[in-house]
């Protein structure tokens, strides 16, 4: 630690319930919070963590003031990134505790992948929410959710035969904790998990919750894509995965799939997607990320009766921000304590996750 932390800077918006319980635990560790509340959008739904905001000139310089103070970091606004290392905005930051699990990007571009700040993550909080909303897309799937909610709204009573997830296969590329509760949750229905990890070595199925591991270099890939009744992407966006899934790997996959991404959008080439489910060579997806952000009105995916659109929404539940707190304060104290090889969720740099 190369200076005894003085100041937590909290840099988005939380309840005045959850703030007071951030500075009671704050102030008990002798530390200082640091908080322009007054001036922040309130939260639009539970949990929601702005990270664009507006302020005046004369709040920015005041703003800009309060960060050069913080030795601590929890969770950060958009506006000023580029230009934390270039302006030297941060001189006294020792390390950053965020409020979502994909940050890799941002904290590139911010420029602190080349210094010794500690970032850590919110991985493993939405593990939960986000595996729900996996098993939402495949029931809807495999019980044809649309043709129910047809009939119901035409008031036809017409009796059907529908498919069951049980002895399905599916693919989870990028089974970290997400990917691992999906699997969990997917062997409890009855399916098969095949996890594809970025790395095989000294790795076994048990590790992920899976049946079988595969590489997720060519041509395993497209090989496992082929046994493959549903994909879910799970996978950080880094510079190895951007792109990840094509026209190739769609085709790939068996006539009818059903297609999941709770990754980033940048992962995928979109209009591979599009043509896919157009094809109906893909019977269906379910989406909560995507390349442009928000979802264009113009994009096809909005119309398409086979997709299910929901606006990065799905890790979002009402209990999100008590457990991010709950791992703040857990970090901290390791971090106070000096025990920073303890700390959970730390970002490696080189890697982006």
């Amino acid at each position: 630690m190369s200076q005894k932390p003085e100041n937590v800077f909290v840099g988005t918006y939380f309840e005045p319930t959850e703030i007071d319980r951030i500075r009671d635990e704050v102030t008990k560790r002798g530390l200082n919070l640091i908080y322009h509340g007054e001036w922040l959008e309130p939260a639009s739904f539970p949990a929601e963590h702005n990270h664009s905001i507006n302020l005046t000139p004369e709040q920015w310089a005041v703003w800009l003031e309060s960060m050069k103070q913080a030795d601590i970091m929890f969770d950060f606004e958009t506006e000023t990134l580029p230009r934390w290392r270039s302006e030297n905005l941060l001189p006294r930051l020792q390390w950053i505790q965020a409020t979502s699990a994909g940050v890799g990007q941002a904290i590139a571009r911010s420029g602190l992948t080349e210094t010794d700040v500690i970032v850590t993550t919110a991985s493993g909080v939405h593990a939960q929410p986000l595996a729900e909303f996996v098993m939402l897309g495949l029931l809807m799937w495999s019980k044809n959710y649309p043709m129910i909610a047809s009939q119901q709204q035409e008031k036809v009573w017409r009796k059907y035969a529908t498919d069951e997830l049980a002895g399905k296969t599916l693919t989870i590329i990028g089974p970290g904790r997400i990917g691992r509760r999906v699997a969990e949750l997917a062997k409890a229905f009855g399916m098969r998990v095949l996890a594809g990890p970025s790395r095989l070595e000294g790795k076994t199925p048990a590790d992920y919750n899976a049946d079988e591991l595969f590489s997720v270099e060519k041509p395993a890939l497209l090989e496992t894509l082929a046994r493959t009744d549903a994909l879910v992407l799970a996978m950080p966006h880094t510079s190895e995965t951007e792109g990840m899934i094509g026209a190739a790997e769609f085709a790939a996959l068996k006539p009818g799939a059903y297609f999941v991404n709770i990754a980033r959008g940048k992962v995928i080439d979109e209009p591979a997607l599009i043509q896919a489910l157009r094809s109906g060579h893909l019977s269906g997806a379910a989406l909560d990320v995507f390349d442009t952000e928000p979802l264009p009105p113009e994009s096809p995916f909005w119309e398409m009766p086979n997709v299910v659109v929901t606006p990065h929404s799905a890790s979002t539940v009402y209990a999100e921000n008590s457990r991010i707190i709950d791992l703040f304060l857990e970090n901290l104290d390791l971090f106070l304590a000096g025990k920073t090889g303890k700390m959970r969720n730390v970002l490696d740099k080189k890697r982006l996750y």
